[in-house]
This record gives structure tokens, sequence and C-alpha cells, in this order.
């Protein structure tokens, strides 16, 4: 490569970028990033490397030991499709194992908890779809560009919070609810993804958490006045019953006195 142009700040950030990815799960990763890191260094001036070896110190990247391993190659590929707006066939395997090959159209990749995701826009199904990079096996370009999809932030955001929270929950139960499935999609948007129709008047809707406290967090979603009932297991059942009724307890005994009574204004 050409000899870079780099301000001082620009210089400590890549310095500092690859350390912290040299302990990442990237195939090859800390050979590769290593050795790039070698490379810069010896061209940083000794006051940038003190710089450097002090951040260093300070930054302590979140464990990935038990996270998946990413091809850095297949993630290159797919950053480079989404800068580019180009459609790239992928090879993806499913969580049961299953193979298909799939035509996308990149938007965005972001990193959550211990794993990257692919927000695309999946052709053959017509609709987006967020899909576990470590999952997808090879990235063919087709050199065929597409019109970017208008989305925000927000949604991006929440798109890749649904997909994270569709991984086996250690909790899971169902919900169902007497609400039709078309309005049950209206009032919950893409977190309807999931639900399925038990009649003409009653919605599935599954939850889930790594406790009893995250499982039944979905439940207070449903709908003011929509009844439902759940097939929660115990013995979570029996703890969400009994911090139930503390709660309401609670609620019906009088109010302590104010901490704030008495203060000056």
């Amino acid at each position: 490569m050409p000899p870079l142009l780099l301000t001082d700040d620009e210089a400590v950030t890549m310095a500092i970028g690859l350390r912290v990815a040299a302990t990442q799960q990237l195939v090859g990763g800390s050979e590769v990033t290593l050795t790039a890191l070698a490379k810069l260094e010896q061209v940083l001036p000794s006051a940038l490397r003190r710089r450097v070896n002090a951040l260093a110190a300070s930054v302590q990247p979140t464990s990935t030991r038990q996270a998946p391993v990413i091809s850095p190659v297949v993630l290159g590929e797919l950053a480079l499709a989404a800068r580019d707006h180009e459609r790239v066939r992928i090879r993806y395997i499913d969580r049961e194992g299953r193979e298909s090959v799939r035509r996308v159209e990149p938007h965005v990749l972001s990193p959550s908890e211990r794993n990257w995701y692919l927000l695309c826009w999946d052709l053959e199904r017509d609709d987006w779809r967020t899909l576990r990079v470590d999952r997808i096996d090879s990235v063919e370009h087709t050199r065929v560009l597409f019109a970017a999809r208008d989305m925000s932030e927000e949604e991006v955001q929440e798109r890749i919070l649904l997909a994270t929270s569709w991984s086996p929950q250690k909790i899971e139960a169902d919900v169902v609810m007497d609400l039709p499935i078309e309005r049950m999609r209206e009032f919950f948007g893409i977190w309807a993804d999931g639900a399925t129709a038990e009649d003409d008047d009653r919605t599935r809707w599954p939850v889930g958490g790594s406790d009893w406290r995250e499982a039944v967090y979905g439940m207070f979603y449903v709908p003011p006045g929509v009844g439902y009932v759940t097939d929660f297991p115990e013995p979570h059942r029996a703890e969400l019953r009994e911090a139930l009724g503390r709660l309401m307890r609670a609620l019906d005994a009088p109010a302590p006195p104010s901490r704030f009574r008495g203060a000056g204004s």
C-alpha cells in the first residue's frame, strides 16, 4: 500500500483499534492484526507510541471467549457490498443446520452482544432479514447495484434487537391473546415476527428471556383490555405469582412519607 497521510489522532485510533481487534474472535484475527499493528507502531513517533500504550492499558474489550468465530473475509466483503450498494449472493446456514443460497441487498453490519448481524433486504422473501454473520459461509458479488431503502437508525437498532431476542432463551413460553393476527401485527409491528394465528380471533405469540423477569416483560405489551393466557412454565410461574402478589400489596398499602417533605424550596 502507498504511504498513508494520517493525523496523530487517526494514527492512535488505528493502533488502538488493531489492539482491540487482536483479541476478538476473527479467523486468523490475532495473527493478522498483530502483524499490522507491528508495522504501524514501528513508524509511530515515540510520543504517539507512549500515548497508544497508555490508552491501550485503559481499554478493556468485551470478552468474546464464548463468541462464534467470524471470517474476516466474509465480514469485509459484506462491508464493501453495503458501502457500494451492491447485491450479493450468500450461502447461509440456519440454526438447524439447513443451508440455503440467498440474494440479498446488504444495508448495514452491526455487532450486538457476542455476534455480528447483517441487516439486509432478502430478494426471494421480499422483506427485511437480519442474519448472523457467523452463519454466512461465503459471499459472491453480483456487480448489480441497488437503490438504498430508507430506514432510520432507531429502526435499524430495533431490528437488531429483535434478532438477538430470537436466540434460544433459558425460559420460553407462549402467550395466546384474544386478538386476530392482523390486528396483532398492526399493534406490534416488527415485534409480531414469530406470531401465528391460533384461530380467527386469537393469536399465539412467543416470549422468552434469561430469567422470568425478562420473559414476562413482553406480556406487559399486550394491548390494554385484551385478554390472554400463557403456558409460562414452573417454577418460574410460581415465582412470578409471588412477585405480583407482593406488588399488589405494595400498591394497595398507604404510600410511605415523601422524602422531600419539609425540604426547603
